[in-house]
């Protein structure tokens, strides 16, 4: 028996480490792929805005299809289909054809790396003792910094296309492991009129819907650094291994993170510890606007684990607590619609149309600013107290 648990737990961490190196081989790089190859600030702000949007229409199906029919079932089929859709951006080019392909990719890639294996892995732990969420999600900032690394390499060897044929054999080599990961828990089925009853709820539940608006305004200023981060390195001066070390540290520093993050909301609670975030986001943009020294620049990476996985652990954890056992996957779908989805959409379009404007630093001087009040604003909202297990 635990011999089988201890399978079971290697699995997700490997599954969690291949997604996410394929994921750092590219995803950041994407903002920096699409200028390079000739695309304006708002045209490469429009062309990102392509992933939230379509989580924004998509991602509520995804979470319900799966909470119905099975979220190993839909995760395996989202997989596939992401992997073999990369192909695409290799024979792209011009904005039209970037924004078709990128559109026809977000459409799988979203559920795939934003709810369904975080929802897995949730119900995989309600069935374990002594492991939390943070002791799994933290391999896939292993592979996160490995992709950074091996995508900054792979950048002085080939066409920067090419890399996306690379992230596809990855994901599918992840996709071959979830095959054999089998949860002891039953998949649970649940009515169309209990979808519709408990959407309703969730509508007019003030403390989920108040976190949700929070998570909204989050994700329109941190997105400026997951789509731009890259091209600010670039036009400072940074070389293409600098860039891939940039994108490893930042992953790095995510690691000792998780326990810290449950440390931190288990002292100060879900909200303000969503605050903390929040504040230390704005000091990285802060930071991003006034650093021209790539060497310094890249050290900014370091504030990752604040700015980045304690928003993330507070959310997850907080809709965890916040939503029934058998609508999680429908809850962390939530999360990624206004954090990932509105959130980004709005932060892409006017990242981008602010690059075009000003410049790039001065666009993370604005959106510091923006944060700034968020947090301020955020300082009002009640508290929930983090309970374990």
């Amino acid at each position: 028996m635990i011999k089988s648990a201890s399978r079971r737990r290697w699995i997700i961490r490997i599954i969690y480490c291949l997604f996410f190196i394929q994921a750092g081989s590219w995803f950041s790089l994407f903002g920096l792929f699409l200028q390079r190859n000739g695309l304006t600030g708002l045209q490469t702000g429009i062309i990102l805005a392509i992933f939230p949007t379509t989580m924004l229409l998509f991602m509520p199906f995804w979470g319900i299809v799966a909470d119905r029919y099975g979220k190993k079932r839909t995760l395996l089929f989202t997989t596939i289909l992401t992997s073999l859709s990369y192909v695409v951006f290799v024979f792209s080019t011009g904005f039209w054809n970037f924004f078709l392909c990128t559109f026809l990719v977000a459409l799988f890639y979203n559920p795939t790396m934003n709810s369904l294996l975080d929802s897995i892995t949730l119900d995989y732990i309600e069935t374990q003792k002594g492991i939390n969420f943070g002791n799994f999600r933290v391999w896939g900032s292993v592979g996160y910094a490995s992709g950074g690394l091996i995508a900054g390499r792979l950048m002085s060897l080939m066409a920067m296309k090419y890399i996306f044929v690379i992230a596809g054999l990855l994901l599918t080599a992840g996709w071959i492991l979830l095959l054999f990961f089998k949860n002891e828990e039953r998949e649970e089925q649940n009515s169309d009129k209990s979808k519709t009853n408990y959407l309703k709820i969730i509508l007019f539940d003030k403390k989920i819907a108040g976190f949700l608006v929070l998570c909204i305004f989050i994700g329109i200023t941190i997105q400026s650094v997951w789509g731009f981060q890259t091209t600010y390195l670039s036009s400072i001066g940074a070389s293409n291994q600098m860039i891939g070390f940039s994108i490893m540290l930042q992953a790095i520093s995510e690691l000792p993170f998780y326990p810290i993050s449950y440390f931190i909301i288990k002292r100060i609670g879900l909200v303000r510890g969503m605050s903390l975030s929040i504040l230390f986001t704005a000091i990285r943009l802060a930071l991003y606007g006034t650093i021209s020294n790539p060497l310094f620049a890249i050290l900014i990476e370091l504030l990752q684990g604040f700015s980045f996985i304690l928003t993330i652990i507070a959310a997850v954890e907080f809709l965890n607590h916040s939503v029934p056992k058998q609508w999680r996957a429908t809850g962390q779908s939530l999360f990624a619609s206004t954090y990932y989805g509105v959130g980004a959409i709005i932060g892409y379009w006017w990242a981008g149309y602010l690059i075009d404007k000003f410049d790039i630093q001065k666009m993370f001087l604005i959106n510091a600013v923006i944060i700034l009040v968020v947090f301020l604003f955020s300082l009002k909202f009640k508290n929930v107290k983090y309970e374990s297990g």
